[in-house]
């Protein structure tokens, strides 16, 4: 019979001191006033929660300590006046994600009458997120980026790296002289595939083709197209997955980058009636973009009346964050080879189960497999055995 684990009981000053080491590993700077927030806070309205999942024989270490900022927290708990992040949040109308972290970001889009004020999101490595908010000028005033009818020149096309992890994926990245999306055809003895399209708009292009066999050689070519719709393909290559390898990129930088604070400026264009954004980070950062209504676009606050107990409720990081980023933080190795591949779409023709959870675009997540904060299954799967989980989306399996 499977042993449970006991329930433990945490003093006062037990509970602050690692809530203090869980913000100084996670890089949140607490005020002196963070001390019983966290816990004491959280289980005012989650204690149903907390119950259910301390009855469970495998349990998320953070979870069983009660350390729910550790993983769901995107700024420190305070005091006294603050910012009513969480109606505001809930009002945001998200417009796009780049998913591939670039220093420079494009997104074209236009936004809703009443919504006055554009919400940015950048997510660096390690779990670190800052937001910023720009209030849009009228089109009128905004300088042109006009259609000068070229389509994007396509160069240094290479593959990046092939991975062999439970399944087979490798990463094609190429560059355009001017931002457009990305896309990869390929295939065996044809190019019969064709890659979920990055619609997102970008010079510095990076695909992953998952669910590819190994030792075997494949063709591909990749596909660009700008903004007005001029389209450049490149010639065929060939990609052999029977070794794996990483080439020297850029991106393997990112780690040693994130020691610095992210930074953000954004310039303005207009382009066929609606908006062009360039967001420029001071590092490697995934991006996501949405608008805010005009009620929303100067901040609110709540005055601290006689107590410093009348507090809003925290803002919590956003579904990248939660599902997969904020893991690393502290199960690095399973970005390596022998796990599953995560932030990427299921191959073509795959049904994911409603159970196995993905982001709102469909890419698998640390949480398709696992239990966020505990089970009675080992590892905190969703499902018994490692075979049944496998096959609840890979039908083929034998």
């Amino acid at each position: 019979m499977r042993k449970k684990t006991v329930k433990k009981k945490y003093s006062r000053f037990s509970i602050v001191m690692t809530s203090l080491l869980v913000c100084f590993l996670v890089g949140v700077t607490p005020g002196i006033s963070a001390e019983l927030a966290p816990a004491e806070r959280c289980l005012d309205c989650h204690d149903d929660i907390w119950e259910e999942g301390m009855a469970q024989s495998f349990i998320h270490a953070p979870f069983q300590e009660q350390q729910c900022q550790a993983c769901h927290v995107a700024a420190p708990f305070k005091r006294g006046k603050r910012l009513d992040n969480k109606q505001e949040r809930s009002e945001i109308k998200w417009i796009a994600r780049n998913s591939s972290p670039a220093e420079v970001h494009w997104f074209k889009f236009s936004v809703p009458e009443d919504h006055g004020t554009i919400f940015i999101e950048a997510d660096g490595n390690l779990g670190k997120s800052v937001q910023d908010k720009v209030q849009l000028p009228s089109l009128d005033g905004l300088p042109r980026y006009d259609n000068d009818h070229q389509a994007p020149k396509i160069s240094k096309v290479r593959v990046l790296e092939v991975e062999r992890g439970l399944f087979v994926s490798a990463t094609i990245g190429w560059e355009t002289d001017e931002i457009a999306n990305s896309t990869v055809n390929y295939g065996i003895n044809k190019l019969n595939i064709v890659s979920p399209r990055e619609s997102t708009l970008v010079t510095h292009h990076r695909v992953t083709l998952s669910g590819i066999k190994s030792s075997k050689t494949y063709q591909f070519q990749v596909v660009s197209e700008d903004l007005f719709g001029n389209k450049s393909t490149s010639e065929v290559f060939s990609l052999s997955t029977a070794k794996t390898f990483s080439s020297a990129d850029e991106q393997s930088l990112a780690p040693i980058q994130d020691v610095i604070k992210i930074g953000m400026d954004t310039e303005l264009f207009q382009s066929d009636g609606e908006y062009l954004a360039k967001i420029t980070a001071n590092q490697s950062v995934k991006l996501g973009l949405g608008s805010i209504p005009n009620t929303f676009s100067n901040p609110t606050y709540v005055e601290d009346v006689n107590t410093s107990e009348d507090i809003k409720h925290v803002l919590i990081y956003n579904e990248l964050n939660l599902n997969i980023l904020i893991c690393y933080s502290c199960h690095r190795k399973y970005q390596e080879s022998m796990s599953h591949p995560v932030d990427v779409y299921p191959k073509r023709g795959m049904v994911i189960p409603p159970e196995y959870t993905t982001l709102a675009d469909g890419r698998i997540t640390c949480m398709s497999c696992h239990q966020r904060h505990a089970s009675n299954l080992d590892n905190r799967l969703i499902k018994a055995s490692n075979r049944e989980l496998c096959r609840g989306c890979h039908k083929d399996m034998a």
